[in-house]
């Protein structure tokens, strides 16, 4: 049987890469499986990796269809613009790629991301299911829209199963889209992010993880956390623009307790520093680096938002606190520090916990969804 997986990225950081990436290289390793992968033509090192793993690779000029909606007057439109650009530009290489791909002998599509059409519509014109990873609700969480609203809820409607990463995400997208072919399927996570080194260090280090844009709250925990005595906070994600504000604000501000770390390449590293880590994103679909960091022995302080609070139980594999409000993130701060045996409790419990997220369970459904319906 032949799967081909369609990549929105070649970004080989990107969390939603990751995932899809564990996915694939299980289905590829499967008896009379044969896994082909096209992944659009950018800069990045997820087509090396693939041909490395013996996966027949094509790089595709294609890409996202929405656009930032958060922006304003002629940057709107400007963004707008330039993802109508692209999106022809994807539906006219769709033609030709279809063409091709046909005399592969393809027998079904499994895409990663809601942000592209491009794996729908190719199984539309091959005549062939489709399968679709959902990831993120879209404008809640990362403010874009589709393009064309209309297509992306046939080819929704269209595709043979969705899956989704939550049950939040997936109560979303049946309330909002009236879908009946949603499954939810939770991330797996490598079991190379098991980590029980730390190295001694004498400030609390606190860390938090993700893209840097108002969405993942990195500001909302530099203003919380600014110059408070005795906390390091680390902020890890790749300068971008956002960056630069942030930066600006540090230093405006004239504070002493933020590091920005840039693009982290090895996070175990990293996590090896690290007492406490913080979510604050305004509404996380699952939030991968929940479980990466109970598998490196790190509390995790999570706001009670989004797909959060399926992962942390309160007090007992991590600590909530209410979105938004600084007040009680350092009260919930303050109680970890004061509470240290009862937090090293809740460490073992949460690193077992995560530990169930590390047996491909995933891979293996996924595995099994598109299998028995080829049959």
């Amino acid at each position: 049987m032949r799967i081909l997986a369609v990549f929105h990225d070649n970004n080989l950081n990107s969390g939603a890469t990751k995932s899809f990436l564990s996915n694939i290289l299980y289905i590829n390793s499967q008896d009379n499986m044969q896994v082909i992968a096209i992944v659009p033509k950018k800069e990045g090192s997820l087509a090396n990796l693939l041909r490395d793993n013996k996966i027949e690779t094509y790089q595709m000029r294609y890409g996202g269809n929405v656009y930032d909606a958060k922006k304003r007057g002629i940057y709107k439109a400007l963004a707008y613009a330039r993802c109508l650009v692209k999106s022809m530009i994807s539906f006219a290489n769709c033609e030709k790629s279809a063409r091709m791909l046909c005399s592969l002998g393809i027998d079904a599509v499994y895409s990663n991301t809601s942000t592209i059409y491009f794996g729908a519509l190719l199984a539309r014109k091959m005549k062939v299911k489709h399968y679709w990873h959902f990831r993120e609700f879209g404008l809640d969480d990362q403010g874009s829209c589709h393009i064309f609203p209309r297509l992306y809820l046939s080819l929704m409607k269209q595709s043979k199963y969705i899956f989704t990463i939550s049950n939040i995400l997936d109560t979303y997208y049946r309330n909002k889209y009236r879908l009946s072919n949603t499954v939810v399927l939770y991330n797996d996570i490598s079991k190379e992010y098991i980590n029980n080194q730390k190295k001694k260090h004498s400030t609390i280090n606190v860390l938090i993880t993700g893209t840097l844009c108002e969405n993942k709250g990195q500001m909302f925990a530099i203003k919380s956390l600014g110059n408070k005595e005795n906390i390091m906070l680390y902020v890890a994600g790749k300068i971008n623009s956002y960056g630069e504000y942030i930066k600006k604000y540090i230093s405006d501000n004239n504070i002493k307790n933020v590091k920005m770390c840039g693009l982290v390449t090895d996070m175990s590293e990293l996590r090896k520093n690290i007492d406490i880590s913080i979510v604050a994103a305004s509404r996380e679909a699952f939030g991968r680096t929940i479980i990466e960091d109970m598998l490196s022995h790190i509390l995790v302080l999570g706001c009670d938002t989004g797909a959060v609070p399926e992962l942390i139980t309160d007090y007992k594999t991590g600590i909530l606190y209410t979105h938004g409000s600084k007040e009680d993130l350092i009260k919930k701060l303050d109680w970890i520090i004061d509470n240290r045996t009862d937090c090293e409790k809740i460490k073992e419990k949460a690193f077992e916990y995560a530990k169930t997220f590390t047996n491909e369970n995933t891979a293996k459904s996924v595995f099994k969804y598109i299998t028995n319906e080829m049959q």
